[in-house]
């Protein structure tokens, strides 16, 4: 089941806008936090407008960039796909 297969889902929702926020609480813009990962400006913007899915080791990755602690952005998707 590759990342594609997630696109739609509240999971997929809750972790595309998660990403949005953090990056914006780094003081980040979407070519800035590219420009950290080495990748195109556009792979920020699908993550975040929903295009393009995510595997776990890229969202490493991006927690990684933002300076975001690992557990406790975990946590904080498990409580936001956990809620009602």
């Amino acid at each position: 089941m590759g990342s594609e297969n997630a696109i739609g889902r509240l999971e997929h929702d809750a972790l595309r806008h998660l990403i949005a926020r953090w990056r914006t609480e780094s003081g980040l813009t979407q070519r800035e936090l590219s420009a950290r990962l080495h990748r195109s400006h556009n792979y920020i913007v699908k993550i975040e407008t929903g295009v393009r899915g995510l595997e776990v080791v890229d969202l490493v990755d991006i927690l990684r960039a933002l300076g975001k602690p690992l557990l406790p952005a975990f946590e904080e998707y498990c409580r936001a796909i956990s809620s009602p």
